[in-house]
C-alpha cells in the first residue's frame, strides 16, 4: 500500500529526530575515539618499548621508556635533541641511512640494531622498529626501541663459548696427530693466545730435576733473551702455580715476577696475565702463561679456559713421553732379541766345540792349577783374591804381610781393614774399578795397616778376572816396598837439606858434563835469570851467548887455569843477560869433580850467586862517598872526624878559617896544642860523652886570627854496621851574624828616617800574612834585605829561604834554576835537579828582577802561583810544593806591561801587597846606621882586628852623597875605603870621592834654599848654610882643606875655625 506522502512539519520531525540520533551516536564514537586515545596513550607510556617519533632527525615524541633507556629527561629529549646523540658515532651511518629510506618511501618499515650512547657514557644495544607516516603535514618516522644488551651479550657470550669450544675441538683433533711435541705445544699456545685475546702467551716445562723450569713455548715474545731463560723452581707467579697447583690472575705481573727477569719484563712491558699449572695428579710438569700489555683483567672464564688448554697440553706431554718410552723399549728389545738369538747360535757352536776339547781342558786345568797352587804358595809376593771388595782367598806371604793366622780372620771381610785410611782405600778403589773397566793391568803405591796396626808401605797391582762377570772379581799383587820407601825417603830428606843448605846461603847449583856440553840447573837457577828449563838446554854454548862480552875473556882465563891445575877451584864474576834482557852480576864458583886417565876434565860441578845487590850497593857507596868527599871538601862548615882515641883522623879544608891551621896539621893529633888547658879539658869531657852515645850541640865563642867567631859546634856518634862507636863526626857553624842580629833584634827596624820605618811597618805587616809581596825600587837599594826580613819575621822563619836573580840567567836556564829538570832533558843536563821551588818547600823564595823573566816563563810562573803546582824541565810529573813568593823589580812594570813585555794577569797575581823600598837619597838620616853595620860585617870579612872607624867628616860626605847605587854602592865605597887605609880611620881622602862623582854635576853649581817664616832661628838657618857650603867644597875638592877654602873665597884659616865651631873632627886631612 503507498505511502501516505508527508507534509513539511513532519519531514521537519523526522530530519530533527534523525540529527539528535545522529548526534548521539557521534558523541559516542567521540566518546569512544577519546577512551581509545586514554587507553593508547597509557598503553604507550607504560609500555615496556620506547616510542618514539622522529621528524628531520629531532624528536617529537618519546615515551618515558625512551627517557629511560637514554638517560635524558623527557624535558631535554623534547627541546630540539637531535636522534644523532643518542647513537656512537661508528653505527650513526647505519641509523642515518635506515631513516633516509623509511623517509623517502625506499621501504616501509624495517627493523636493525644499533649501540646506543647513553647521557653517562654507557653503551647499550637497542632493536628498533620503525615505519613512515606523516606528521603535521610532513613525513616522520614512527618507531619503537628495546633495550637487547643482556641478549646481546648472551649471544656473543654464547658464540664465544662456540668458538672456544670449536678451538678446543680442533685442538685435541690435531693432537691426535703424528705432530711432533713442540709443534703440538705451539698449537696449544697460539690457541691460548687466540681464546684469551692476549698479546703474549708461553708455556714453561719442568727439567728433569724439578729443580728449575725453562722456557719452552713463546708467542708474542720479542726478546730473543727471554726465550733461553732457566728460573729457580718456586719462585715468582710459576713458582707458585707449580707449587699450590692451582691458577692465578694477575693485575700487575711486576709485583710477582721473578728477580732475574724483571728486566725482560719491563721490556716486554708485560702488565696483566694469568698462569695455570700443567700437570697429571700431583705431578707438575710445568706452567702455561697469558699476558697483556695493559691492565686489561682477565676473568675467571679466561682462567678455566687456561686450565682446560693446560690439561690438553699435560695429557699430550705424558702422552707423547710414553709413546718415547714404548718406542724405545720395544727398540730395546727387539735388538736384545737379535742379539741373544745370535749369541745362542754362537754359543750353540761353542758348547759343541768346548764339549770336544772340555775333557783334553780338564786334563790341563788340573795339572796347572796344581802349578799355580805351587807357585802361589812359594811366591814372595802377596797374592789375594777378592769379589766385590771382599776378600776371598790370599796366599801364605799375603797372610804373613798383613800378620794373619787363620784365613777365617780375613775371609769374608771388605778390603777397607787393609788401608791406613779411608781416604787411601778410596784412591786405591779408583784403580781396581779402572782395571775391571778396561780389564788392562793397574797398579799403584799405597799405604796399608797390618792385623795389629802397625804401618807398612807396598806396591800393589790389580788385574780383573773377568770385566763382564758381574761378581766383579779382581787379583791383587802387593810387594812391601817399606825398604825401598825408606830409603827414597831418606835421599829426599839429604836433597832437601841439600837445597835448603844451598838457597840459605844464596847459593843456586850447576853441573856440567863436559863432553857432551849439557849442563844441569836447579830451577831456581833458572827462575832467577827468568829462562825456562822447557824452552832452553842449558849448555856451555848457551852460557857463551849470555854472558856478557866484557867478562868473557876474564871468566874464560879462569877457567883455563882451573882446568890446567893452575887455580884449586873456578872462581869468576861475571854480568849474565836474563831473559828479560836485563844484566845480572853473578858469582859462579865451581870444581872439576871428574877426569878420564889423561886428567882431562869430564865432570865440573859448583854453584853461582846473584851478586846484583853487593854490585849495585858497592856503586851507590862509591857514589856516595865521592858526593860525600865533594861536600866533605867544598863545605863552608868545618868538619872533623875523630877516632875511640880521640885523634883527629880527618878533616875538610874550612879548618884553616875555624882554627887557624890547615887540616894536614890536625889529622893525626887531638889538637890539644890549639886550645888552652880548660878548653882542651872542656873539649874532651864533651867528646867521652859523645862516645857513650850521646849528640852534643854547644855554642861557644872562638878568636882566629885576632877574629872572634860564635861557633854552633854538634858531635854526634860515628857507627860502624853492627850499631858500635867507632868515633865522633864533628860539625862547627860560623854564627856570628846571626847572634848578632839575635843581639840586635830590633836594631835594624830602629831607622831615624820616617820613610824607612812606614817601610818597615808595611813588611811586618805583610810578614804576618801569608800572601805574596812585591817589592820595587832602585837597583840595590835593599830589596833582597826588606824580603830576608819579612821571611825571619813570619812563620816560616825556621824554614828554607832562597834568593833567585831572574836577571842573571838565561830564560832556559832561569825555567831550570826555578822549577829544576830531569836528566837528559837538554845538552848538559847528566841528573835530575831540583829546582829553587822544591828547595824552599815550607819557606820563601825571593824572585830579584822578575820583570826580566821571559814571557813564557811569566806563563808557567803564572800557572804555578795558582795552583802550586808544576813539573820540571822534560819531566812529566806533577809537584806540589808549599812556598811564599816574594817578588823584587827596579822595573815599572806597569808600563812594562803596557808594553807588551809583562803579562798583565802575573803582574795583578803577584801585586797582591807592594812595597816601595825607598832610595837611599830619600833616606840620608839612616845612612850613619847603615855605615855602622856594613863597617861590621866587613871587619869580620876582612878580618881586621879592630873595629874601623869613620872620620866625621868622611860621615858628612857620605851623608851627602846622593848615592845612585844605594846601598850596594855605599858598601863598595866602605869596603875600598877600608882597604885604602889599611883597616883605620875612614876619612874624605880614602872614600875615594873624584869632582865627577860629587853631588855637583860638572858645570852645575849646588844651591841651598830656606823658608820663611820658619821655625827655625837666623843663627840655626846660617850655621846648617855655612855646613852645607863646607861639605859641598870638601866634597868638590875630595876632603882638600887648602882646596876647599879657595872655592869658598876665604883663607885655610877661616875654613878651620868654621869647621871647628861646627863641630867637625880637625884630624888628618
Amino acid at each position: 500500500m503507498p505511502k501516505k506522502p508527508q507534509n513539511d512539519e513532519q519531514r521537519a520531525q523526522d530530519r530533527a529526530a534523525e540529527l539528535e540520533a545522529w548526534k548521539s551516536q557521534h558523541e559516542w564514537l567521540l566518546k569512544g575515539r577519546d577512551d581509545c586515545a586514554a587507553m593508547f596513550k597509557n598503553l604507550i607510556e607504560n609500555s615496556d618499548m620506547g616510542v618514539y617519533l622522529v621528524q628531520c632527525g629531532i624528536f617529537k615524541y618519546v615515551n618515558p621508556k625512551v627517557s629511560q633507556l637514554s638517560g635524558y629527561t623527557l624535558d631535554e629529549l623534547m627541546n630540539q635533541f637531535e636522534i644523532k646523540r643518542l647513537v656512537i658515532p661508528e653505527d650513526w651511518p647505519l641509523v642515518e641511512d635506515n631513516l633516509r629510506k623509511r623517509l623517502s618511501g625506499e621501504i616501509d618499515a624495517s627493523c636493525y640494531r644499533f649501540r646506543g650512547a647513553k647521557k653517562n657514557g654507557e653503551v647499550v644495544y637497542l632493536e628498533v622498529h620503525g615505519s613512515r607516516m606523516d606528521y603535521q603535514g610532513a613525513p616522520a618516522v614512527l618507531g619503537t626501541a628495546l633495550d637487547v644488551t643482556q641478549q646481546v651479550e648472551s649471544e656473543a657470550a654464547l658464540g664465544k663459548e662456540l668458538t672456544k669450544f670449536h678451538a678446543l675441538y680442533e685442538l685435541a683433533v690435531g693432537m691426535t696427530s703424528d705432530l711432533e711435541l713442540d709443534e703440538t705445544l705451539m698449537m696449544v699456545v697460539e690457541q691460548a693466545r687466540n681464546l684469551l685475546g692476549a698479546d703474549t702467551a708461553y708455556l714453561a716445562l719442568c727439567d728433569e730435576t724439578a729443580k728449575e723450569v725453562y722456557m719452552h713455548t713463546l708467542s708474542g715474545i720479542k726478546t730473543e733473551a727471554f726465550k733461553k731463560l732457566r728460573l729457580p723452581f718456586g719462585e715468582g707467579l710459576g713458582g707458585k702455580v707449580a707449587t699450590t697447583g692451582m691458577g692465578f690472575i694477575v693485575e700487575d705481573y711486576f709485583l710477582e715476577v721473578e728477580s732475574q727477569v724483571q728486566d725482560i719484563v719491563r721490556g716486554e712491558g708485560l702488565i696483566s696475565g694469568l698462569a695455570v699449572p700443567i700437570k697429571i695428579g700431583k705431578t707438575s710438569l710445568g706452567v702455561l702463561y697469558g699476558f697483556n700489555r695493559s691492565r686489561t683483567c682477565f676473568s675467571k672464564s679466561d682462567l678455566d679456559t687456561l686450565s682446560l688448554l693446560g690439561n690438553l697440553a699435560a695429557i699430550e706431554i705424558m702422552r707423547k713421553k710414553q709413546e718415547t718410552d714404548l718406542r724405545k723399549a720395544s727398540e730395546g728389545l727387539e735388538r736384545k732379541v737379535q742379539e741373544r738369538t745370535t749369541e745362542l747360535f754362537v754359543a750353540n757352536e761353542q758348547l759343541k766345540q768346548e764339549i770336544a776339547e772340555r775333557k783334553k781342558a780338564e786334563n790341563a786345568l788340573c795339572r796347572n792349577e796344581a802349578m799355580l797352587r805351587d807357585i802361589l804358595a812359594t811366591s814372595p809376593v802377596g797374592i789375594g783374591l777378592t769379589e766385590n771388595r771382599i776378600i776371598r782367598w790370599a796366599n801364605e806371604s799375603w797372610m804373613t804381610m798383613f800378620g794373619f793366622q787363620d784365613e777365617k780372620e780375613f775371609v769374608g771381610r771388605r778390603t777397607d781393614i787393609l788401608y791406613q785410611s779411608e781416604e787411601e782405600y778410596e784412591r786405591v778403589g779408583g784403580l781396581l774399578y779402572e782395571s775391571l773397566e778396561t780389564g788392562g793391568i793397574t797398579s799403584s803405591d799405597a799405604t796399608f795397616r797390618r792385623k795389629d796396626g802397625s804401618i807398612f808401605y807396598g806396591h800393589v797391582r790389580f788385574k780383573a778376572v773377568d770385566p763382564s762377570d758381574p761378581s766383579r772379581r779382581v787379583i791383587s799383587a802387593i810387594s812391601d816396598v817399606s825398604d825401598r820407601r825408606r830409603a827414597e825417603e831418606a835421599l829426599r830428606e839429604a836433597q832437601q837439606r841439600l837445597e835448603l843448605a844451598l838457597t840459605g846461603a844464596d847459593l843456586l847449583w850447576w853441573d856440567w858434563s863436559i863432553q857432551s856440553d849439557a849442563i844441569v840447573v836447579g830451577e831456581q837457577a833458572s827462575a832467577t835469570l827468568g829462562y825456562s828449563l822447557d824452552g832452553i838446554e842449558p849448555s856451555f854454548r848457551f852460557w857463551q851467548e849470555i854472558v856478557h862480552p866484557d867478562d868473557a875473556p876474564l871468566a874464560m882465563r879462569a877457567l883455563r887455569e882451573h882446568f890446567e891445575g893452575l887455580a884449586p877451584v873456578f872462581d869468576s864474576e861475571q854480568r849474565l843477560r836474563t831473559a828479560s834482557g836485563e844484566w845480572r852480576w853473578t858469582l859462579v864458583r865451581g870444581k872439576v869433580v871428574e877426569r878420564d886417565e889423561q886428567s882431562n876434565p869430564l865432570r865440573m860441578a859448583g854453584t853461582f850467586r846473584d851478586i846484583t845487590p853487593r854490585k849495585l850497593a858497592e856503586e851507590a857507596l862509591r857514589l856516595s862517598e865521592q858526593r860525600f868527599r865533594a861536600v866533605f871538601q867544598e863545605a863552608e862548615d868545618f868538619i872533623f872526624i875523630k877516632d875511640r882515641a880521640l885523634n883527629c883522623i880527618d878533616a875538610n879544608p874550612s879548618s884553616e878559617r875555624f882554627v887557624g891551621v890547615p887540616a894536614s896539621q890536625l889529622i893525626g893529633s887531638q889538637c890539644d896544642h890549639l886550645l888552652s888547658p880548660d878548653e882542651a879539658l872542656h873539649v874532651q869531657e864533651l867528646d867521652e860523652r859523645v862516645l857513650k852515645g850521646e849528640s852534643v850541640q854547644e855554642e861557644h865563642l872562638r878568636v882566629v886570627n885576632g877574629v872572634p867567631m860564635v861557633l854552633l859546634t854538634t858531635r854526634v856518634p860515628l857507627r860502624d854496621d853492627s850499631g858500635s862507636i867507632v868515633g865522633i863526626l864533628g860539625i862547627s857553624r860560623d854564627i856570628t851574624d846571626r847572634k848578632r842580629i839575635e843581639a840586635r833584634t830590633e836594631v835594624m827596624e830602629d831607622y831615624p828616617s820616617k820613610t824607612m820605618q812606614l817601610t818597615l811597618k808595611t813588611a811586618t805587616l805583610a810578614s804576618k800574612r801569608d800572601i805574596t809581596v812585591l817589592l820595587t825600587g832602585e837597583s840595590g837599594s835593599g830589596k833582597d834585605y826588606l824580603a830576608k826580613f819579612i821571611h825571619d819575621r813570619s812563620d816560616r822563619a825556621n824554614r828554607p829561604y832562597f834568593s833567585l836573580n831572574c836577571a842573571a840567567l838565561t830564560a832556559h836556564l832561569a825555567e831550570s834554576e826555578l822549577f829544576g829538570h830531569e836528566k837528559g832533558s837538554f845538552t848538559g843536563a847528566v841528573g835530575r835537579k831540583r829546582g829553587m821551588l822544591e828547595l824552599a818547600e815550607g819557606g820563601t823564595l825571593l824572585l830579584n828582577e822578575i820583570g826580566e823573566l821571559s814571557l813564557q816563563l811569566q806563563a808557567k810562573l803564572l800557572t804555578f802561583l795558582d795552583t802550586r803546582k808544576f813539573t820540571r824541565v822534560g819531566g812529566e810529573k806533577e809537584i806540589s810544593v808549599n812556598v811564599r813568593i816574594v817578588a823584587a823589580t827596579n822595573r815599572n812594570l806597569e808600563k812594562e806591561t803596557e808594553d807588551g813585555r809583562f803579562r798583565m794577569d802575573l803582574f795583578f797575581r803577584i801585586n797582591v801587597m807592594r812595597i816601595e823600598v825607598p832610595p837611599l837619597r830619600e833616606r840620608r838620616e839612616d845612612i850613619p846606621l847603615l855605615v855602622r853595620e856594613l863597617l861590621m860585617r866587613l871587619r869580620r870579612d876582612l878580618q881586621l882586628t879592630e873595629d874601623p872607624v869613620v872620620d866625621p867628616l868622611a860621615m858628612q860626605v857620605l851623608t851627602d852623597y846622593d848615592w845612585p847605587g844605594n846601598v850596594r854602592e855605599l858598601r863598595n865605597v866602605l869596603e875600598r875605603a877600608l882597604i885604602l887605609s889599611h883597616g883605620k880611620k875612614v876619612n874624605v881622602a880614602s872614600l875615594g870621592f873624584q869632582t865627577g862623582e860629587s853631588s855637583i854635576p860638572e858645570g852645575k853649581s849646588a844651591s841651598f834654599s830656606a823658608s820663611f817664616p820658619s821655625e827655625r832661628s837666623l843663627n840655626e838657618i846660617t850655621r846648617e848654610m855655612k855646613r852645607f857650603f863646607i861639605n859641598q867644597a870638601l866634597r868638590t875638592s875630595s876632603g882638600s882643606r887648602q882646596k876647599a877654602a879657595k872655592l869658598l873665597g876665604i883663607s885655610r884659616y877661616s875654613l878651620k875655625h868654621y869647621m871647628k865651631s861646627l863641630g867637625y873632627d880637625l884630624g888628618e886631612e
